[in-house]
């Protein structure tokens, strides 16, 4: 069976990072999973850093400043070149992003299935992750299909140069095959949980949130700017244009860990027919 490296950056995830740990160290094993903080300053998020580390979880704290934020994919893939001896495929993933695979009987996060689509895992390859599904805010079963055409990516041991901010694209591996890995991201929040966390992301690279200049912005993180200006009518209305799948995978699996499915609060202004 291929050693799995887990590897992420977050700062002051509340919300989803006691999940995603628990998550991840139920699939992998805790001594696979590596933490990168970016500085958080929440004593609950510390304290979970804490136990986490406690527990055989890896927490590197050197990467603080904004600007490692940006280029978390060359921090990541440095860090890949250090432990080419402890795992054989590397897996970087934001705190909102549960991985699952699609079998022939639907999607499962079961931890043999997902193991055995990985022991596929070849050396010097990276590997696509074009299934990707963004969650319901009301309905823990519902997956959007995620409007992003831009795949995720892992890779095999090897070199890994050039990885962008958003694992989305990588100067080497050069040969990229498509995988049944999926990506659960648990996306969206209440609004206004989603416009902070979009301007804790959004302001190490714009230069203010006047409405003129934060209309016309155009760089990393362009996709987060809408939110800042939906209503709760309009936030929730975005949805009926919105196709996706229904599985009950992740919820079952967080459920099995005895986890509540996060951001699931919100009451719906529209019946959910797209599926």
């Amino acid at each position: 069976m291929k050693r799995v490296g887990i590897f992420m950056m977050q700062k002051d995830e509340d919300d989803l990072l006691p999940i995603w740990i628990k998550y991840y160290s139920a699939l992998f094993g805790p001594e696979n999973i590596n933490i990168f903080d970016n500085g958080s300053r929440s004593y609950f998020v510390r304290q979970v850093l804490r136990d986490a580390e406690a527990n055989g979880v890896r927490v590197i704290y050197k990467y603080s400043l904004k600007i490692d934020f940006e280029k978390k994919g060359k921090v990541l893939a440095n860090d890949f070149l250090l432990h080419q001896d402890k795992f054989d495929c590397f897996i970087p993933v934001d705190c909102d992003e549960f991985i699952a695979v699609e079998t022939k009987s639907g999607w499962t996060c079961d931890a043999e299935a997902i193991k055995l689509e990985l022991a596929g895992t070849i050396e010097g390859i990276g590997f696509s992750v074009s299934r990707r599904f963004q969650n319901c805010p009301w309905d823990p079963e519902i997956f959007y299909f995620h409007e992003s055409k831009n795949p995720k990516l892992y890779f095999g041991k090897g070199k890994v140069k050039g990885l962008c901010t958003g694992f989305h694209s990588t100067k080497m591996p050069r040969i990229i095959i498509d995988s049944r890995i999926g990506i659960f991201e648990i996306h969206h929040k209440p609004l206004d949980l989603l416009k902070e966390h979009a301007k804790r992301k959004l302001e190490s690279r714009v230069k203010s949130f006047e409405q003129d200049a934060i209309r016309n912005y155009k760089g990393r993180g362009k996709h987060l700017i809408p939110y800042l200006f939906m209503s709760e009518d309009t936030y929730l209305e975005s949805f009926q244009q919105k196709r996706g799948i229904r599985t009950s995978a992740l919820v079952n699996a967080l459920s099995a860990l005895k986890l509540k499915f996060p951001f699931t609060d919100l009451q719906p202004v529209i019946a959910y027919s797209n599926q």
